[in-house]
Parts: structure tokens; C-alpha cells; sequence
């Protein structure tokens, strides 16, 4: 945990000079008409989320798992984006996004079960646990153009908004057994995640390049792709964190920027 927290200062130190710098230069000569403007902008992208887990049973959820392992699960985000261009090459963002970070577990479990007749035979049980977790994200960044294209990198600082969970024990095989009670499933639970930790930090890097639309010089779309590594943990003293990756498409529209006093005034 030191270890993040210094990551996270150490990138957060860096972006926060670059910014600084750029700003510095831009407040003693005010940059070309062509980046007299800032962008607004939507996107929507598709997600792989990578749940990086090792733990047996949620936080007072009654399991006889014998651990949870890494998954994968598809979602989606949307994001609002703010950018004020400073330079040809520099361009402090700003993005508010609505994400998942939750997944679905499950393990198989091999063991002997007696059958009331002074026989035992062998079966297979899942544990499975399906978690759903609601988060917003205030992401600052700087991107940088090469070639055409938007290589960006900023930090992540989230708040999860709710959370909720299910989980059960069923037998697999074979097909004629069955619990005491002539169910083929046990434990089964629901209700809302316990000891989240809802403040939440992450990495993020990506890369995208803007198409100007015909006839419409201040319109621009175009595809970006970022992955997020995800530095906290989603519940306390459970080793679950969640990286994503995302493939989306992001829509900007450029206005611009108020005059300044000297501009206005002529003095």
C-alpha cells in the first residue's frame, strides 16, 4: 500500500509541473488564434474489465469456497471531457466518467458426499458470486500530440456510488444428488457489498486521434483506446482490484475562449 501511495504522488508530482509549466508559458504570450478554444466533449466505450482477485468470501457472506481467482467482465463507460489546448504539442483535460469495476467469480470444488446408504460418491460444487459496483471518476491529464495522434495520461480519483452483490453453492454433477432439503443449491445470498472502500485511485493512459467533420471545422470524432490500472482495492482487507481496458469513441466540439482584459479593452 506505501508502495501505491508513492506511485500516486510521484505520477500526480509529475503532471501537475507539466501543467504548471505549460500554463506559465501560456500566461506570458497568449497562444495562436487556432488554439483561442477550448473543447467540450461526450464519449462511450466499450470495456474489458480485468478483476484481479485472490480471496475465499466476501465480507460477512457465508462461503465454503475455497478462493476466488482472476475474471474477466464486458461493460461500459461514458465520459464528459473538458480540453483546453496550450501549445501545438500540450493539452490539459479534464474527464468525469460513469463506470462498473464488478464482475462475476465463480470456482469449482471437487469432494466425497455420503449418500445415506454407507456410500460416498464424488461431486462437484460452484461457488459462484456475481458483485456489481457503481463508480464515478474525476480524471485530470495532460495529452500530448505525436503525429497526429492524443497520447494522454492522467490520474484517477473515484467514489463508488453503490454496490450490490449475490451468491450461491450449487451442485454441478451428478445430476441425482442433492441437498438435505431436496435443493440443488445452498448459501444462497444477496444484498449490498460490506466494508467497501469507496474513495478509489487509478492510473490511466491512452491514445486517440481526432477526424475534423466536412464543413464543420469545430466538430471532431474519433476513436481512443485506454487502459486504467486500478491501484485500490475495492473492498478493505480484500485483495480485489479492477483494471479496465476500453475502446470507445469520443465526440468534441470546440468554442471559444473568452478575450482577454487587454483584448477587450485595448489596455
Amino acid at each position: 500500500m506505501i508502495n501505491n501511495t508513492l506511485l500516486v504522488r510521484s505520477i500526480t508530482s509529475t503532471l501537475l509541473v507539466v501543467v504548471l509549466s505549460a500554463v506559465t508559458s501560456v500566461s506570458q504570450t497568449r497562444p495562436t488564434l487556432m488554439y483561442e478554444h477550448i473543447r467540450l466533449g461526450l464519449a462511450a466505450s466499450v470495456d474489458q474489465r480485468f478483476l484481479q482477485a485472490d480471496f475465499t468470501s466476501l465480507p460477512r457472506v457465508t462461503s465454503c469456497c475455497l478462493g476466488f481467482g482472476d475474471e474477466q467482465k464486458t461493460g461500459f463507460s461514458i465520459d464528459g471531457i473538458v480540453e483546453v489546448p496550450l501549445t501545438m504539442g500540450v493539452t490539459p483535460y479534464m474527464r468525469v466518467m460513469y463506470t462498473q469495476l464488478g464482475g462475476d467469480f465463480s470456482s469449482d470444488e471437487t469432494m466425497w458426499a455420503y449418500n445415506g446408504e454407507l456410500a460416498s460418491r464424488q461431486l462437484t460444487v460452484r461457488h459462484d458470486v456475481s458483485a456489481t459496483v457503481h463508480a464515478v471518476f474525476v480524471e485530470p491529464g495532460a495529452s500530448f500530440n505525436v503525429g497526429g495522434f492524443d497520447i494522454g495520461l492522467g490520474i484517477q480519483c473515484g467514489y463508488i456510488t453503490g454496490t450490490s452483490f449475490t451468491s450461491k453453492e450449487s451442485i454441478v454433477s451428478p445430476s441425482t444428488i442433492t441437498y438435505r432439503d431436496g435443493s440443488r443449491e445452498r448459501n444462497v445470498q444477496s444484498g449490498f457489498l460490506s466494508d467497501v472502500r469507496n474513495i478509489q485511485f487509478g492510473v490511466n493512459a491512452g491514445i486517440g486521434y481526432d477526424f475534423t467533420v466536412p464543413n464543420v471545422p469545430e466538430l471532431s470524432i474519433g476513436p481512443e483506446l485506454q487502459y486504467t490500472f486500478g491501484i485500490t482495492n475495492i473492498l478493505q482487507n480484500i485483495n480485489w482490484r479492477t483494471n479496465v481496458l476500453r475502446l470507445g469513441v469520443a465526440v468534441k466540439y470546440a468554442i471559444d475562449l473568452p478575450p482577454t482584459y487587454k483584448e477587450r479593452y485595448g489596455r
